[in-house]
């Protein structure tokens, strides 16, 4: 994978995997939200949510379900300056309550490690 700031990429509809190194801008604290499936039952949705810069360029992506729940490095938080993330980005399109087009960036955290 390579690595690179956001500012750099240009998606064209296409998933995109790369490495981001950068510094942790909030700690990723483990969330959990309640949702009712489509059989009816009640799942949990574990995640953590990432932010992360690399000078101007930042991003907020998230990591789930058991890499989130699992995630090892939650105590070398204090002592770490910068970190490396796998991501995978792809667009997501959808129409507003107002009928407009939009498209957001999705950002996927699949690692994130610390540089020593």
């Amino acid at each position: 994978m390579e690595a690179r700031c956001f500012a750099d990429i240009n998606l064209g509809g296409e998933k995109r995997n790369m490495t981001y190194i950068g510094k942790l801008t909030a700690e990723p604290l483990l969330q959990q939200r309640t949702f009712t499936a489509i059989d009816g039952s009640a799942q949990v949705y574990n995640y953590r949510t990432i932010r992360m810069n690399c000078g101007i360029d930042h991003f907020t992506g998230e990591m789930t379900g058991e890499l989130a729940v699992k995630w090892p490095h939650q105590q070398q938080l204090d002592n770490v300056a910068l970190w490396a993330a796998d991501v995978t980005l792809h667009t997501k399109e959808f129409q507003t309550m107002n009928g407009e087009q939009r498209t957001v960036t999705v950002v996927r955290v699949t690692r994130l490690e610390p540089l020593a």
